[in-house]
């Protein structure tokens, strides 16, 4: 009869029969005899219940059919939770957040609230509605159930996105030898570690493993114990690291590119440094400026001067690193006067910049050094003597390199018959007294001037000058 076949279908239900279950709840709703309405409703939802676990198609309308028929019905929550796991099935998760709303939750059995607060947590996280995600996952995560090592994964994975590292690396390791998330976990525990400052830890949690891991978290691992070597400047490490992280196929970004060239330089493999720095200067910021003048090193060590005076260039121009700057211009500076590469016009200018931006630099000194040989060396005295006029404090040795360009130029002068111009230059010299042996000269063509120029007293006046120098037995 109905009712024995409505028994038996509630039977088969809590069996998980679903197919002969709903046979026999068919079976009761087309029976003809008297049915109370409880019967009856209870009947119409484990048919539509059934439908959703067969995957029938008609499974939602038939359980939405049940709800409108049956507004008043105590099965009303399940049939909201079994609409919201349909779905749930089918992706849908902003419509199976809202089914799962329409549930109460205390209505529920003590697994079917596991898999209510699994599911919803789940479908929320789809959404990255993150915080009540959480809130979903923790609710059941410390409780032994079917959903309870997914549960903590999600959580874990949620404290990991809001960097909640310390709470993310508890919960993962919790799970580690959980065997649906053993290939997932060794990534997120090294990088915790990796993005707590932690690198040797990274390196000794990931390395044991690195080789047993497959598919996409082979890069993944590999690229971290690359970073992690790097920071622990254990650079041939670092370097193998990454060489097998590009044998994935993987590409590096800009960064690992750095990390890389950084750490073939710190080992002197200069080439290798270079081909990897080069991919790192597309931007205008301080990691272009570093790989410059990392770049300009390893152009000097491979003899490639020329092209290491133009990185040292780029370098120094740029301003987000103020020590490489000051470093790069110096170095600039001393490169082209040792190269000889457009003297005066480059390396004068290069110095006087340094001179002036870092008057307090420790080796300012040596910048004077420099400056005097360039502007001995340059021969263009005129110039030379305009670039000294714009230094108000002048040292010793830049004084008595003024002193001599002094007289050079004064000579030159001399030569060309500008003996007006000549003579105020050779006094210049003698008022600025340095070199006793280039004050003498003065003083002697200075005479030799005003002789050329007929001014036969004021030239007497002056060789007598000159003979009572203490070096002028030394002129001759």
């Amino acid at each position: 009869d109905s009712e024995r076949a409505y028994k038996e279908g509630v039977d088969l239900f809590q069996k998980q029969k679903y197919g002969a279950a709903q046979l026999r709840f068919d079976e009761f709703l087309r029976a003809s005899d008297k049915k109370t309405d409880y019967a009856q409703s209870a009947a119409t939802y484990y048919y539509a219940a059934c439908a959703i676990e067969l995957f029938h198609e008609n499974a939602e309308y038939l359980m939405k059919h049940f709800i409108d028929n049956y507004p008043h019905s105590n099965k009303v929550i399940q049939a909201y939770f079994q609409l919201a796991k349909l779905q749930f099935r089918k992706k849908d998760y902003n419509m199976s957040i809202a089914y799962f709303l329409k549930t109460d939750v205390n209505q529920l059995s003590k697994n079917e609230a596991f898999e209510y607060y699994y599911k919803l947590g789940y479908s929320r996280f789809q959404i990255e509605d993150y915080d009540k995600a959480l809130l979903n996952f923790e609710a059941i995560k410390d409780q032994k159930n079917i959903y309870q090592a997914a549960a903590t994964y999600y959580f874990a994975h949620i404290s990991y996105l809001k960097k909640n590292y310390e709470v993310a690396l508890q919960h993962f390791l919790s799970i580690q030898k959980e065997k649906a998330f053993s290939r997932l976990i060794p990534f997120y525990v090294a990088q915790i570690y990796y993005l707590q400052g932690k690198y040797q830890e990274a390196v000794d949690y990931a390395e044991p493993i690195v080789d047993t891991l497959k598919g996409k978290n082979v890069p993944l691992v590999r690229r971290l114990l690359a970073e992690s070597y790097f920071e622990l400047k254990n650079d041939a490490k670092a370097i193998s690291n990454y060489e097998a992280y590009l044998a994935t196929g993987s590409s590096l970004d800009r960064d690992g590119y750095y990390q890389m060239g950084v750490s073939c330089y710190r080992i002197q493999r200069f080439e290798d440094a270079l081909t990897a720095l080069k991919n790192c200067t597309a931007e205008d910021d301080l990691m272009t400026q570093t790989a410059y003048y990392y770049m300009a090193d390893c152009y000097i060590k491979t003899n490639q001067k020329r092209v290491a005076l133009e990185m040292l260039k780029q370098a120094a121009s740029m301003k987000y690193d103020k020590r490489i700057a000051q470093e790069a211009l110096f170095n600039f500076a001393k490169l082209s006067y040792e190269l000889g590469y457009n003297p005066y016009n480059d390396a004068i200018d290069a110095i006087n910049l340094y001179i002036s931006t870092y008057p307090q630099a420790l080796n300012i000194e040596e910048a004077y050094e420099i400056m005097v040989n360039i502007y001995l060396n340059s021969q263009n005295y005129k110039d030379s003597l305009q670039s000294l006029s714009k230094i108000t404090n002048k040292n010793t040795k830049l004084k008595i390199a003024e002193q001599r360009i002094y007289y050079f130029r004064a000579i030159e002068l001399f030569n060309n018959l500008e003996y007006e111009s000549a003579i105020q230059h050779l006094q210049e010299a003698i008022k600025l007294n340095y070199d006793n042996r280039i004050t003498a000269e003065s003083k002697f063509w200075l005479a030799e001037a005003k002789y050329r120029m007929l001014h036969y007293a004021e030239a007497g006046v002056a060789f007598d000058d000159f003979l009572t120098s203490a070096a002028a037995k030394s002129v001759p």
